[in-house]
């Protein structure tokens, strides 16, 4: 479905990829600083 921002209809199908992207992004970013600690 899509959500109306503004007046203009935003797909939200956008916005659930933007919102999964981040969260794996943030999630790369947590192993990447747990390697150092596994590494130890």
């Amino acid at each position: 479905y899509t959500v109306v921002v503004d007046g203009v209809k935003v797909p939200v199908e956008v916005v659930n990829r933007a919102t999964s992207y981040v969260a794996t992004a943030m999630i790369g970013v947590r192993k990447l600083r747990n390697l150092p600690a596994q590494a130890n």
